[in-house]
């Protein structure tokens, strides 16, 4: 049972050197990953802005 647990956690291991050296941190890649949550910022903070002037007109 040890042995294979051991060997699950190497292959993991394996897998994310594999997956780190494939993907490499390039600026594009960083840039593309800040624009989307930039893009998911902007979008949750106009959804609840319209909740809070919604609550408003209703309460006025």
């Amino acid at each position: 049972m040890t042995e294979t647990f051991a060997e699950r956690i190497s292959a993991i291991k394996a897998a994310q050197a594999y997956v780190a050296e494939t993907v490499p941190r390039t600026k594009a890649w960083r840039d593309a990953q800040r624009a989307a949550i930039g893009a998911r910022a902007d979008y949750w903070t106009a959804r609840i802005s319209s909740q809070h002037s919604m609550r408003r007109t209703s309460e006025g």
